[in-house]
């Protein structure tokens, strides 16, 4: 991660909302339509910009589904994501669409989407598994005991606040690490973000770090390992930087500890700091955990020791830089589908962080218009038709769409996702050859 920040006033990583994404769907394929609510009511939309037209019939979107896409404020409020069944349709008067009551009207605004076929709710599902199944990244990773330690949780649940609001930040850039990472806004000075209790040997050695930015230069960001056992702080390091870096640090829990905390904390109140990628691990564990999204040790293509380099006490590069090495080896000592951990061959233990390159699928939508994949909007798109329309050609009847047509659609959409997905699997592939040759890696700005 580079030691210049500079904030783009255009988007330098790409991605795409589930909003966006099926307004194309809708608009490529035919299957239906959208438009803006200009006026409406639980039962009824009324869009005289894009409904009424003398050349559509009263039939033509009767026995469809209508779907709110989008809340007008932007608070993802009801009914956006609510799906109801379409019963008449008024083309000629001011294109008045009329379904199944929603459990608020929608609003002056409210985009929607009208669906001839299929039942949008299936869209949704299919969606979910093509991110999750059908569609790898490359990812960079630290490795880390902590839950959520990456930040990359759509939520909060595995910190808790103390003087302070916690939120995930995602969407922004210049990005911190990764898709997501945490603000923590003190509301009183040492407010703070915390773990879980969790339970630690006394006087043994453990290492501490996280990547961290203070967002104005009177603000300190502090990492902290704390005894719960003696209620006192074991030992804690501050960066005032305004670019990300790594506090890190090893510390000996005390005689008589046998619980702790990491707090991340912002010193002065109505500050704000920025946590990402919080490592905590036994120095001399002969293991350490995977990040749950790793289910085959054949989605780990290389792993690496970290180089730090110093910029003052206890103050590091936030860059992911290290040698590959061949000491580890992934081992699934769980049963049934358990989170796999790394281990040191031929005995010793872990005495430098690490972190793996590896391939990865995303996970579902949280929402239409927040949550956007940086995923190749084209590949995305060309697999999810393809998926649709092959979906379409095996069911017994399918309505007033045409067979044949159903049909040249899943081959035309098949071949486009081949077409993506090749060039998709040959970019993947350029990036690990260059990993195996060179061993290095030098920007984590790169990690999706």
């Amino acid at each position: 991660m580079a030691l210049i920040e500079v904030s783009p006033t255009t988007a330098q990583v790409e991605g795409v909302t589930r909003n966006a994404l099926l307004k194309r769907f809708l608009r490529e394929t035919g299957l239906g339509a959208t438009g803006t609510v200009v006026t409406g009511s639980t039962t009824t939309i009324n869009d005289a910009v894009k409904l009424k037209s003398s050349q559509l019939t009263s039939s033509d979107w009767v026995g469809g589904w209508a779907r709110i896409s989008k809340d007008a404020g932007g608070a993802a409020a009801a009914p956006e994501n609510e799906v109801q069944p379409i019963s008449t349709y008024d083309p000629t008067t001011n294109g008045r669409i009329t379904f199944d009551a929603m459990t608020t009207a929608p609003a002056v605004g409210d985009e929607y989407e009208l669906w001839r076929y299929p039942n949008p709710r299936d869209v949704l599902d299919f969606l979910d598994q093509i991110l999750k199944n059908d569609i790898w990244l490359p990812c960079w990773s630290m490795l880390s005991e902590l839950p959520d330690f990456d930040m990359e949780a759509n939520n909060t649940t595995d910190w808790t606040a103390s003087n302070a609001t916690v939120t995930k930040i995602s969407g922004t850039e210049p990005v911190l690490s990764s898709k997501r990472w945490l603000s923590v806004a003190a509301t009183d000075v040492n407010g703070y973000a915390r773990t879980a209790t969790f339970k630690v040997v006394p006087g043994k050695k453990y290492h501490l770090s996280a990547i961290t930015k203070p967002t104005a230069a009177s603000v300190t960001a502090e990492l902290q390992a704390y005894d719960i056992t003696n209620t006192a702080s074991i030992i804690s390091k501050t960066s005032t930087n305004q670019v990300p870096t790594r506090i890190s640090f090893d510390f000996t829990t005390p005689a008589t500890c046998y619980q702790i905390q990491v707090r991340l904390i912002t010193q002065e109140n109505a500050g704000i700091t920025l946590w990402d990628e919080v490592v905590i691990y036994a120095v001399d564990s002969p293991d350490i955990a995977l990040p749950w999204w790793v289910k085959s040790k054949n989605q780990i293509k290389g792993i690496f020791e970290l180089d730090e380099y110093q910029l003052g006490d206890g103050i590091y590069q936030a860059n992911l830089t290290g040698k590959p090495t061949s000491k580890y080896s992934v081992v699934d000592n769980a049963f049934g589908r358990g989170q796999l951990r790394l281990t040191k061959l031929n005995g010793g233990g872990i005495n430098k962080p690490v972190f793996i390159f590896a391939v990865r699928n995303e996970v579902a939508y949280a929402n239409d218009n927040s949550d956007s994949k940086r995923v190749d909007e084209n590949l995305l798109f060309s697999c999810l038709a393809y998926k649709i329309f092959d979906h379409l050609k095996q069911l017994p009847n399918s309505g007033n769409v045409n067979s044949s047509w159903i049909k040249s659609q899943a081959d035309d959409y098949r071949k486009q996702y081949y077409e993506h997905s090749k060039a998709h699997s040959e970019r993947l592939e350029e990036i690990i050859t260059e990993i195996q040759s060179t061993g290095y890696h030098l920007d984590q700005r790169f990690q999706y």
